[in-house]
């Protein structure tokens, strides 16, 4: 691995020297405002006025103002040489005869500058240079508030719009704001449907170049960026940076309300949205907004469905789903297992069921003997035993062991809740916690146990009462011998042992050992005038 470390830089020095970037070494002059670094003095004092705003070189002639002599000098030529070198294939005319080569490149295609790491192609050195610093590291400009640095100047300037909220540039159609100008320039081709880059073998189109050029990875399988700690090889350098972040727990996108960290800006500023309540995605078709692109995607797709379930407000492509679908709600099963008396309304349900009965149940738990047909569900079933939860909320600590899990708790903190129930109007965070609700208007029990002829509603609740009849209790109790079915249990009964009582009334200081003692005083004597938090802190 060292070796590959070593190879790695000798190939980044051959670049650069390649394209005549200097060593750090070599520019001692560093600048103390964004640690920028340079070879002469003078350079370094031209740049401190970037910093200070200062800009002494004034224009006689129309009263442009410069921080450097150079680019002064550079624009008096504007108002006193004749352009006398011009292009051939446009209109465009420039003072110098470099500056029209440059500029042919954009009509020829021309990209003479080749990275010897990668085989990109550049049209122009400055270019080429700055996509060395990808390979190398170097981040030249950073934050003075919060550290992060960058490879480019452009981008340290919009990183700083975070710290300050400044959003200048402003969506004509929809009011969506943003602090870079090319993030509005490309808001506005998904308004107008513009996708100019195809993919020449499956005819994808997509915004931008850089879309195109990740997409077509799929195709060659190629994966280039490759961990230097674990190998593990990405076909993107974002990938690969989101992958280095999980090595090093680094998070440096941080909330200034609450002090979460997020790996990325992105998640940061979904995150944000939670604590000002903005919904800035809109249907344009029935005005509902969400707080993430994603979920208004998600909705958009109810609009081009044209068969509606009045109950469940589910919709249909087809009117046989619709169909099909009403069945459940009436209660009508007429689809039935050949192998047992298990009736369904679905047929998808039914041939769920049937592969049951004919899997091999290979994958045995160690703990308790129970048999899985894979060995993603004896995983799943392992985090019973070993209490790994795996999955966390990066907003108030809560950990999971199923991804699915999280991704409903963090619904909570967004708080959109787009399944509605069309009888009492109660909402819901997702479609089968809405269809478990509809069978308390319905009544229907169809789980019924095989041991004591006992019936539920759900087939969870069948699955924990047959649990009792097996005495499967995998939680036992380190102190005394009692043994519990659910890890939640035997945490209540410890406290039993340690005198923890972590629910704690903030109005008149009495505490509780559990969440529902808690919210039965709450109710009693303080009217249901107390939220709880999902960390079990009470709050106001």
């Amino acid at each position: 691995m060292m070796g590959d470390s070593a190879n790695h830089k000798k190939k980044v020095d051959d670049a650069k020297s390649q394209c005549n970037v200097p060593d750090r070494h070599s520019r001692p002059f560093v600048c103390n405002v964004c640690s920028a670094a340079f070879r002469f003095k003078f350079t370094l004092k031209s740049h401190l006025t970037i910093h200070t705003g200062n800009k002494p070189f004034k224009c006689p002639i129309c009263d442009v103002r410069f921080t450097a002599k150079p680019a002064y000098k550079s624009h008096l030529r504007i108002h006193t040489a004749e352009k006398s070198y011009k292009c051939d294939k446009c209109s465009a005319a420039f003072l110098y005869k470099s500056s029209l080569t440059m500029h042919l490149r954009r009509h020829t295609g021309e990209k003479p500058f080749r990275c010897t790491i990668c085989d990109a192609v550049f049209t122009y050195k400055s270019n080429l240079r700055v996509h060395i610093r990808i390979h190398s590291g170097e981040k030249p400009f950073q934050c003075t508030v919060c550290g992060v640095g960058y490879s480019q100047k452009k981008h340290l300037q919009g990183h700083l719009m975070v710290h300050t909220g400044e959003k200048p540039y402003k969506c004509s159609v929809c009011s969506v704001t943003f602090s870079d100008r090319q993030h509005l320039r490309l808001h506005l081709k998904n308004h107008a449907g513009v996708k100019p880059y195809k993919c020449d073998v499956c005819n994808l189109s997509f915004l931008t170049r850089c879309q195109l050029k990740a997409h077509l990875v799929t195709h060659t399988g190629d994966k280039p960026y490759k961990c230097t700690v674990c190998g593990c090889a990405y076909a993107q350098p974002s990938s690969l940076k989101q992958h280095v972040a999980e090595h090093t727990g680094e998070k440096p996108f941080k909330c200034m309300i609450c002090g979460a960290a997020y790996v990325y800006k992105k998640l940061l500023k979904a995150h944000v949205r939670i604590h000002t309540g903005e919904k800035p995605y809109k249907c344009t078709i029935c005005g509902a907004a969400y707080t993430t692109s994603r979920s208004l995607a998600k909705h958009r797709q109810l609009h081009k469905q044209e068969y509606y379930c009045k109950i469940c407000s589910s919709y249909f492509s087809q009117k046989k789903s619709l169909d099909a679908h009403l069945l459940g709600h009436a209660g009508i099963k007429p689809y039935k297992c050949k192998l047992c008396d298990a009736t369904f309304a679905y047929v998808r349900s039914m041939q769920r069921h049937v592969k049951d009965h004919s899997a091999q149940r290979e994958h045995k738990c160690t703990v308790c003997n129970a048999a899985f047909v894979s060995t993603g569900h004896l995983k799943k079933h392992l985090g019973i035993h070993t209490g790994q939860k795996d999955y966390k909320c990066t907003v108030c600590d809560m950990s999971y062991r199923v991804k699915a899990s999280l991704k409903l708790h963090l619904a909570t903190h967004i708080g959109e809740k787009h399944n509605k129930c069309s009888v009492c109007g109660v909402a819901f965070l997702a479609r089968g916690y809405l269809i478990n609700h509809l069978i308390t208007h319905t009544g229907d029990r169809p789980f019924k146990c095989k041991v004591c002829d006992a019936t539920f509603s759900l087939r969870g609740t069948l699955k924990i009462h047959l649990s009792k009849h097996a005495g499967f209790l995998p939680h036992k109790c380190g102190v005394c011998d009692a043994a519990f079915q659910f890890e939640s249990c035997l945490t209540r009964h410890v406290r039993v042992h340690t005198g923890e009582k972590p629910y704690e009334c903030e109005v008149c200081g009495v505490s509780f050992n559990c969440k529902g003692n808690y919210k039965a005083h709450v109710t009693a004597v303080h009217k249901g005038k107390i939220e709880v938090k999902c960390d079990g802190n009470s709050i106001k």
